[in-house]
């Protein structure tokens, strides 16, 4: 199967709203690569700014409520805790769905986010080279991305998912 160059996700789930996947939610949405936005952070105070700014349409109580319907999942919490968000999300998640993080570390996030994702859903460990010393959605960037590489990492995903996360960066 080969995808278009621009794709489209539809519903999207940002977990983890501030800078680097608020900048993210911005760029994608410039380029029409997902739809309506719901973001969740354990933080519940960056909803309204991350309203205000536009990354995110509306804010979830909870990981499991953000990803309900989600055909795309960026996982853009601290590296720490993503194999715990891929426990609390994984029953709620939408069959075909893709999860990717923006995490710095790859070997153990991999492992322990693939391992606790059910076998329907896709997940592509990724790791966008770019940033600035910059924190919390208010300094989001939807240019922070642009002409920077991203790696993506192909340990434990399918060939049809790595082509999905490659043509969304």
């Amino acid at each position: 199967m080969s995808l278009p160059a621009r794709i489209n996700f539809g519903k999207t789930a940002l977990l983890g709203v501030g800078y680097m996947g608020g900048s993210l939610m911005l760029a994608a949405k410039r380029a029409r690569c997902v739809g309506f936005v719901t973001g969740f952070d354990v933080d519940p105070a960056a909803g309204l700014p991350a309203m205000a700014r536009g990354v995110v349409d509306a804010m979830a109580p909870t990981p499991a409520l953000a990803v309900q319907e989600a055909q795309l999942v960026v996982l853009a919490a601290p590296v720490r805790s993503l194999g715990v968000l891929a426990e609390a999300i994984a029953p709620h998640l939408t069959p075909g769905a893709l999860v990717i993080d923006l995490g710095s570390v790859k070997g153990g996030v991999i492992e322990t986010v693939h391992k606790a994702l059910p076998s329907n859903v896709g997940f592509v460990g990724c790791h966008p080279l770019a940033g600035r010393e910059a924190s919390g959605v208010a300094a989001s960037d939807p240019d922070v991305y642009d002409g920077k590489p991203c790696l993506i990492c192909t340990d434990a995903a399918s060939p049809a998912d790595v082509e999905r996360a490659f043509h969304f960066w």
